[in-house]
């Protein structure tokens, strides 16, 4: 079997799942246009092909054609030849998902996975998005031939009639743990045992106050530090203004409680996050938002504390992730960040841990790769 793989560049949720399938003897292929840590997705994918541009700017690829007309001679032959058995178009960008659909009609499946919906958690997308965003993924659910989502099922749902997603074959995967970045518990690497404070992580985007499908990272991290609780935040790749400190403590009575850390890579930061007590996945926008759109709340943070060994705090209305954690007892659900103090002062610490390592056994992307490949069959089969 050979399974192609496209975006502007290949992310965790795809390495984890091509790492996986290339152990079974699948043939995995990276299609993308921007350059990528190749050093660390080749252990993934059998072959990558990119353009590796820095960026999407029309200047750049312009350049990067007249000074390299080899390379996009290459690329796009490629995708006109290419035979595979099927492929993943992941966005966003949605429109390059589009366009990746369009160019493999009729040549083999092709899988739907739009990482985020937009318009299953925007009352009013067009508000936030430009029209090829709009445009692509209307096109590429009209178009598919089946659709992944990294939530639940029931997502779906709440799309337009006029997608013609609910009539499409769908299958729910997340982005689940990867047995062999799981840290074992020790007490002994813990900050917390040496200071006798608590430490949240927090890993993912530093969302600012424009970005309506979350809670300003700011606004959390001064709630959390005026607990006293130690912040640490890992942010992906924005960086973090410094009117920002002053907002969070502007009397600078908490500064020691917050802390920005370095970028750590993917395959180290399981091992990095188990320093500290818990993971943070905090899912709240404002009124912009669906009021169902935190129930499919989904995110790879979530698999990175499970794998850490490190307890999540969630919000309770993502319950695609409160309802696994009341019924095993291995995080904690907030109504608020203000009672995280009072909700992190249990006794009941090394138990939660002892069930998030039960949990995370069948929380893996390899107790669940098979799902992947029945599901190629079944659109194979159509």
């Amino acid at each position: 079997m050979k399974l192609i793989f496209t975006h502007l560049k290949p992310d965790i949720w795809q390495y984890k799942v091509a790492k996986t399938l290339r152990k079974q003897k699948i043939e995995t292929v990276s299609v993308s246009l921007l350059e990528c840590n190749r050093k660390m997705f080749d252990k993934a994918f059998n072959k990558i092909i990119s353009l590796n541009l820095p960026n999407l700017k029309p200047k750049t690829i312009l350049r990067k054609a007249l000074t390299s007309p080899s390379g996009f001679i290459r690329f796009f032959y490629y995708l006109l030849t290419i035979k595979a058995d099927a492929a993943i178009c992941q966005g966003a960008p949605h429109y390059l998902t589009a366009l990746f659909i369009r160019l493999f009609k009729g040549k083999f499946p092709r899988i739907y996975f739009p990482y985020d919906m937009n318009f299953s958690r925007y009352k009013n997308p067009e508000k936030f998005f430009p029209k090829r965003e709009i445009w692509g993924e209307r096109y590429s659910f009209r178009n598919c031939d089946g659709i992944i989502t990294k939530s639940l099922k029931e997502e779906i749902s709440s799309l337009p009639e006029n997608f013609k997603a609910k009539s499409k074959p769908v299958l729910a995967f997340h982005c689940y743990a990867l047995d062999e970045w799981n840290q074992k518990f020790s007490r002994q690497v813990k900050l917390s045992s040496k200071d006798k404070e608590i430490h949240i992580v927090y890993c993912g985007s530093y969302n600012q106050p424009e970005d309506v499908l979350a809670t300003p990272t700011k606004e959390v991290a001064k709630k959390i530090i005026s607990q006293m609780i130690h912040f640490h935040i890992y942010p992906t790749s924005q960086n973090i203004d410094k009117k920002d400190f002053d907002y969070m403590d502007p009397e600078k009575k908490f500064r020691k409680y917050i802390h920005v850390q370095d970028y750590v890579h993917p395959e180290k930061l399981s091992e990095e996050l188990s320093r500290y007590d818990f993971g943070l996945h905090y899912a709240m926008g404002d009124s912009n938002i669906k009021p169902q759109a935190w129930n499919y709340a989904a995110a790879n943070k979530f698999a990175s504390y499970l794998e850490a060994g490190i307890p999540p705090i969630v919000n309770r209305e993502a319950t695609i992730y409160t309802k696994p954690m009341t019924e095993q007892r291995f995080g904690i659900v907030i109504d608020n960040l203000l009672e995280i103090k009072k909700r992190t002062a249990n006794k009941g610490y090394k138990k939660m841990i002892k069930n998030l390592c039960d949990y995370r056994k069948k929380y893996s992307v390899e107790k669940h790769i098979d799902e992947i490949i029945g599901f190629i069959g079944l659109l194979k089969k159509q």
